[in-house]
């Protein structure tokens, strides 16, 4: 017996689906063009001041909720193409941001207020007086002391890299417990000495290179690092940069340069008793590595030779042995890269602190143990600093501020600068691509040892 099941179609939305289709697409088509309309572009110019008038130059002008922006001319002008109903937003260093509708316009003048927070601001100023930053007649930037420690270094100038606008600071190869050359506002002399003056606790220090050799050619001599070393950072309370040369007119033509004032830490920073322990490890490695060739081996015009051949001028390297120049036999084949030579270096901080404070006396001991191991096997550095710190108001006219410092610090195997025979990078870079990282032994004081005579 068969049974035959008629099926039937059933259309949910009856027999209006057509109309329904044309609805739908009537709104579409409405919501598109309401679309079009409200996100038309338009270009928009006006002129960025503050309160008195004065054009703004340099200001970011920029619509509100998106990527596009622009800054403002010498004259403080600025054209940009926004949507009709957008918002602009400008904003200028040391005023309070502002929005302003479009709303069709294409002519939109923006004032800008001054934020009293910023001038209002104390800040440290030479031999350490405290003043408002709104009364100075003199550029000045301030670094507070927990941004040094977000990104610690072993040498405290290479933690103001990218913090102050137009100070430039490059670290010196020598590896850990290195110096820093820092320039403020450009070099002023050829071949004079560019870097500012460094005053700690109103006390001008050392903060040379260590050496007179950051050119190409070196002298030969060891780069043993530079005072702003010495310091850690978990004792400063504010690096103040004074760029301005009225700002450096109390400390002579030795800060021409300008002047980089570190105020270290009193205890007042907090009411009562306090004690803080801190640890921070950091590893770092080459950004980048030199692309050597691998095709020509040590030789001179085309041929291997180890008598007066101490580059890459041989034929081919093609794996086979050869004669090397202690007559041992061994493979004519590519060395090892700088990566294999190299390691990842370390960081290791503890930090201990305790202080005490009231309303006239305070009083603030720490200890601080930095392990520095650089990128080059056998370059370590090391520093144990202690510093004790009390300060009374006697009367409303008489201080006592006391402050003593413990500092030792060790340093081992400071790579050599520049082209110096001693400077293991130079040698890497000269050495024939066929000379084998394993036929030298590496010694138990560093890179001078005797070539590997045994097979």
């Amino acid at each position: 017996m068969m049974c035959k099941i008629k099926r039937k179609r059933i259309n949910p939305f009856g027999r209006n689906v057509h109309a329904f289709i044309y609805l739908l697409t009537f709104f579409m088509m409405l919501s598109g063009a309401a679309y079009s309309q409200t996100g038309s572009k338009i270009a928009v110019k006006g002129v960025v001041t503050d309160a008195t008038g004065e054009p703004l130059a340099g200001a970011t002008v920029s619509e509100k909720g998106t990527t596009n922006g622009t800054m403002t001319g010498i004259d403080g002008d600025f054209s940009l193409s926004v949507a009709s109903d957008g918002i602009l937003t400008a904003t200028y260093v040391g005023f309070n941001s502002k929005e302003v509708a479009v709303n069709g316009q294409t002519t939109i003048n923006i004032s800008l207020t001054e934020d009293s927070k910023v001038l209002d601001e104390v800040v440290v100023t030479a031999l350490g007086i405290k003043r408002d930053r709104k009364s100075l007649g003199y550029a000045l930037s301030e670094v507070k002391g927990d941004q040094l420690t977000e990104t610690r270094d072993a040498n405290i100038a290479n933690s103001l890299t990218g913090k102050v606008a137009g100070l430039q600071v490059k670290s010196a190869a020598s590896g850990a417990g290195g110096s820093s050359r820092i320039v403020l506002r450009g070099n002023s002399s050829i071949d004079g000495n560019n870097q500012p003056l460094v005053v700690v606790d109103g006390v001008p220090i050392d903060a040379g290179t260590g050496a007179d050799n950051d050119n190409i050619w070196g002298e030969g001599v060891y780069d043993r690092g530079s005072g702003m070393s010495d310091i850690s950072p978990d004792d400063i309370a504010s690096i103040s940069i004074l760029k301005g040369p009225a700002a450096a007119a109390l400390y002579g033509s030795r800060a021409g340069n300008g002047v980089i004032m570190i105020t270290t830490k009193t205890g007042k920073e907090s009411k009562g008793f306090s004690a803080s322990y801190s640890t921070n490890l950091t590893f770092e490695s080459p950004m980048m590595y030199p692309n050597f060739q691998n095709k020509y081996g040590q030789g001179v015009n085309g041929e291997y030779a180890t008598s007066n051949a101490a580059n890459s001028w041989g034929y081919e390297m093609d794996g086979k042995e050869v004669v090397d120049y202690v007559g041992r036999k061994v493979k004519y084949a590519p060395g090892a890269d700088m990566k294999d030579f190299l390691r990842t270096g370390t960081s290791w901080t503890n930090s201990v602190e305790v202080s005490s404070s009231s309303d006239k006396n305070s009083i603030r001991f720490a200890v601080t143990d930095l392990r520095n191991k650089g990128i080059v096997p056998n370059n370590d550095f090391s520093r144990t600093s202690a510093t004790l710190r009390a300060t009374a108001q006697l009367t409303n006219k008489l201080s006592v501020d006391v402050k003593g410092s413990f500092i030792k610090q060790n340093t081992d195997n400071m790579v050599k600068l520049g082209a110096s025979p001693d400077n293991i990078f130079y040698q890497f870079l000269l050495m024939p691509r066929s000379v084998q990282l394993s036929d030298f032994d590496l010694g138990d004081k560093g890179y001078v040892s005797s070539y590997k005579t045994e097979s």
